[in-house]
């Protein structure tokens, strides 16, 4: 079936014009057969425009998907089946992630906590005894193909929840959904085999935010390598090479062309239509920066800002308004470089992202002939402290997790 087939491409990370012909196919298909089937269709949709970044897409695939399951369950007397709980509660986590994207946190936890709700139910109603994302996986009595997606259901929950936590800063939360998505895999590890990646792009993330970047660089070198052996998933490939490019500007440490060399290998694999290709602009800003090629700088860094708007990616947003105000001050424009860098600040402190407030205070601090010192050195400590509150022994298993000794 064309639903199955796009599936099993969206699995593999395959984005070109096989999965554009499969979704045509799909659509012609899917239209007018029943409600779970359409709504599993544009859900499909949804997950595959979110990594393309096309924000209003994904949100009018998932408004669809919604009406439809609305509607088959009016038609059930208010009840939910097995598929319709499937359904509502990978809508609630496409949605929690959009909303993560804008901003709208709170709104993103509700949509969590219901899609946690939803698998609950149908954990027991396999006879599963164990609770969602607590630490210890029911013993499901189901057909293999049912506990195989309550499976990566129970992944993709743990997964949007350490994203939100990483994108508010909340790396102590990040830090216990990590161990737990460890310890899922590591009961089923020939079921999630194809999650291996995700969980050691994870740990990446979390290490990087917290200064440890030569384990960040071991992990999302094993997830390139997991991804290279499975041969399955050029998206989580893309992730790796991106974080990878990120991390060699980190601290101004490596060499102008060290970092040269590792943007031009993985060149390649960004394109305007992909949500990592924002990123990837700013890494070129930097390195033009380097260089002290100003007018290269701009160009690229005002593309970053309106590719970041047009994919609703908020804190990418926040990386651009900094870098950006720091050209304007090369230029010897500081009137608009401050209208910029209060922009990134007040962006930074509505997203509750320390590191990227942190960031900003500190550029606005160096540049400003009023230091405010007092602000920075609070927001400073209070990052400090955050990152200091990690359990050594969690961080320890997870700096270890299935990397090479």
């Amino acid at each position: 079936a064309p639903s199955t087939v796009l599936q099993l491409q969206l699995l593999s990370g395959e984005f070109g014009g096989e999965i554009s012909e499969t979704i045509k196919k799909c659509a012609a298909r899917c239209s007018g057969t029943s409600h779970e089937l359409e709504a599993t269709f544009l859900l499909l949709c949804a997950a595959h425009k979110l990594r393309d970044g096309s924000a209003q897409e994904v949100k009018l695939c998932l408004d669809q998907a919604a009406h439809l399951i609305a509607r088959r369950r009016k038609q059930l007397g208010g009840l939910d089946s097995k598929a319709l709980g499937f359904l509502g509660a990978f809508h609630c986590l496409l949605n929690s992630r959009v909303l993560c994207l804008s901003g709208k946190f709170d709104l993103a936890r509700w949509q969590v906590a219901e899609a946690r709700a939803k698998l609950q139910r149908l954990e027991s109603q396999n006879g599963g005894g164990g609770s969602i994302g607590g630490g210890r996986l029911g013993l499901l009595e189901a057909d293999s193909s049912s506990e195989s997606h309550l499976l990566y259901m129970k992944f993709l929950l743990l997964e949007t929840e350490v994203l939100s936590a990483l994108t508010q800063s909340r790396v102590e939360d990040a830090a216990e959904k990590i161990l737990e998505a460890m310890a899922l895999f590591d009961s089923n590890p020939l079921a999630l085999k194809v999650c291996e990646s995700s969980v050691h792009l994870l740990i990446g993330s979390l290490l990087t935010l917290c200064g440890h970047y030569g384990d960040s660089e071991q992990h999302l070198n094993q997830a390139l390598l997991q991804t290279s052996a499975l041969n399955e998933d050029g998206y989580q490939s893309n992730l790796a090479k991106l974080q990878l490019c990120l991390l060699s500007l980190e601290g101004q440490t490596s060499s102008t062309a060290a970092v040269l060399e590792t943007i031009e290998t993985y060149a390649t694999v960004f394109s305007p239509q992909s949500r990592g290709y924002p990123a990837y602009l700013l890494c070129l800003v930097a390195l033009a920066v380097r260089q002290q090629d100003v007018g290269t700088a701009k160009k690229l860094v005002q593309e970053a800002l309106k590719c970041a708007h047009a994919k609703g990616d908020h804190l990418v947003i926040v990386f651009c308004l900094i870098e950006y105000a720091r050209i304007l001050c090369l230029e010897g424009d500081q009137s608009q470089a401050s209208e910029s860098i209060d922009a990134a600040k007040s962006l930074a402190a509505n997203l509750h992202h320390l590191p990227s407030l942190v960031h900003a205070l500190g550029f606005a601090s160096e540049n400003s002939s009023k230091k405010r010192e007092d602000i920075l050195s609070t927001v400073l400590q209070r990052w400090q402290a955050r990152v200091g509150s990690l359990n050594p022994s969690s961080i320890a298993d997870i700096q270890r997790w299935r990397v090479a000794a």
